[in-house]
Formats: structure tokens, sequence, C-alpha cells
């Protein structure tokens, strides 16, 4: 919903405006002097409103989307559709192969937050250097001819 993201970011800001006025308070290491503490408590009490209005546009949210979820889905495929379906081989999927042939089907601002947190979460990934790679495939240079070793006998005549 719109007005809920709105809101949200409303609060955000709220958020950031109190947070400014402690910090500049702590760097000058003093405490509120009663003009900002007169702000703060504004900003305090607008930052509850919209909280109370949030709960509000969350609870409806929620009640929408139950109401969806017990619809019943009575949409069956029609002949036309099944034998489209037979004879044409439709497939209908989302792409996960390298972004030129449109793929990567996670938003990447997600896709950074996931990142993120699984470094934090993985000791293996704090200790390891992480590469990323242009496509699903890791290809690893091989040497077929090798090194061989051979059992040497002892020379005669030396």
């Amino acid at each position: 919903m719109k007005k809920l993201l709105e809101l949200r970011q409303q609060k955000a800001d709220l958020t950031q405006q109190m947070r400014s006025l402690l910090t500049k308070a702590e760097n000058e290491k003093r405490s509120l002097n009663a003009d900002e503490a007169k702000q703060f408590d504004e900003l305090r009490s607008q930052s509850d409103n919209l909280n109370t209005e949030i709960a509000r546009y969350e609870s409806l949210s929620d009640e929408e989307r139950n109401q969806a979820k017990n619809q019943p889905i009575s949409k069956t495929l029609s002949n036309d559709e099944l034998r489209h379906y037979i004879l044409t081989g439709e497939a209908r999927s989302l792409s996960t192969s390298v972004p030129s042939d449109g793929g990567y089907t996670v938003i990447p601002e997600l896709n950074k937050q996931i990142m993120q947190q699984l470094s934090d979460e993985s000791v293996m990934r704090r200790i390891c250097t992480v590469k990323t790679t242009r496509s699903n495939e890791y290809k690893q240079l091989v040497s077929v001819g090798g090194a061989a070793v051979v059992h040497g006998g002892r020379r005669q005549g030396a």
C-alpha cells in the first residue's frame, strides 16, 4: 500500500531528526537544552502518532491479505488452453541465467541484504575471499597431460 510506505518513510525521517538532535548534543558533550528537548518531545509525539497510524494500515493490509487467501481459486484450463500447451509445449517460468539473457530473479537491493547477512552469519564467509562470476558455471583449468613419474633403475657402469 502506497500510504503505508509513505507513513514508514515519514517515521524514518522523524527518527533521523531525533537522532541528529541527540548526536549534536553528544558531540558537544552536553545534554539537550530546553528548546532541543521541546523539539525532541514534539518529534517523539509525532512518531508515536505515526506508529499508531502505521499499525492501523498494517492491520488493514493483513486483513485484506487474509481475505485474498480465503477466496477459492476455481479457474480450470479450457480445452483450447490445454490443446495449445500440448501442441506448442509453451513453458512459463523465470529465467535464472546471466542478466543479458533476462536472468537474476532477485531484486538487487534484496540480494545485497541477503549477501550482507550471509557475511555476518557465516564464519567461512568472514575468512574467505568471495569472487563473483558472470555465469552459473565454474570451469577449472585441468592439465590432462600431467607429470609422469617412472621408477628408475640403477645405472650400470657409472
